[in-house]
């Protein structure tokens, strides 16, 4: 029997001229949404960024992250708040700010 996951992804941005992680992110969220899972995009993109416009997926932009780290002060009270809904958590971008938010977050968590 098929039970559908609630999937979320952390990404530092969409944005298509990064090139690989971007298009991996969307590139795997899709295929598991045509699969019935149910996903969700944490992005530390601006929500006015053009590339957001047309993805057909739940995104919730949190603002540009500082630095080449990506530190965002939004990340982690996001996660706490809205991040316990989820059924796994994949973090792309192991090393930047992405990472140890989720550390922060989820370690000793069931998800």
């Amino acid at each position: 029997m098929f039970s559908a996951l609630k999937i979320l992804q952390l990404v530092h941005t969409l944005d298509p001229s990064v090139g690989g992680v971007a298009a991996s992110v969307l590139a795997l969220s899709r295929g598991l949404a045509r699969r019935g899972h149910r996903l969700d995009i944490v992005v530390l993109d601006d929500s006015a960024s053009p590339w957001l416009a047309d993805i057909a997926l739940p995104i919730h932009a949190l603002g540009a992250g500082l630095t080449s780290y990506r530190y965002s002060s939004k990340l982690l009270p996001w996660l706490k708040k809205q991040g316990g809904d989820y059924d796994l958590v994949i973090v792309n971008g192991i090393w930047q700010y992405l990472s140890f938010a989720a550390w922060r977050r989820y370690a000793g968590s069931s998800i």
